[in-house]
């Protein structure tokens, strides 16, 4: 006797799951001008990526960074606000950078002319 699975759709759904919590205001994305919903942290985020690269890019002549790449930057080169330890900072270069390129036609306009500055292959 052959047995027959039927498809029901489940009984559960999210809304009786259980509710997603709204985040406090402090903790909230703040928008952008161009509507994108960026958070301090994300900003802070690039900004240290960025000196990275440029630093990289400085050093080297080019962006060709391997996947695996780590750059440590100066205490000085770190942007205002970021923790860092006494040697500085540690950067996933490689990882951010080939995320940069996976992702190029998300980048806004002003963070893809930040890396057409200094010379990115897309």
């Amino acid at each position: 006797m052959a047995t027959r699975f039927s498809a029901q759709s489940p009984t559960t759904t999210r809304a009786t799951r259980c509710p997603r919590r709204r985040a406090p205001s402090w903790a909230r994305a703040k928008t952008s001008d161009n509507g994108c919903t960026r958070s301090a942290s994300a900003e802070s985020s690039w900004a240290v990526n960025m000196a990275a690269a440029r630093q990289f890019h400085g050093r080297e002549g080019h962006l060709r960074v391997p996947r695996k790449h780590v750059e440590q930057l100066a205490v000085d080169s770190v942007p205002r606000g970021r923790q860092h330890g006494a040697d500085g900072v540690v950067v996933k270069l490689g990882m951010f950078v080939d995320n940069a390129r996976r992702r190029a036609d998300r980048l806004t306009g002003e963070r893809r002319a930040e890396w057409d500055e200094l010379g990115m292959r897309w």
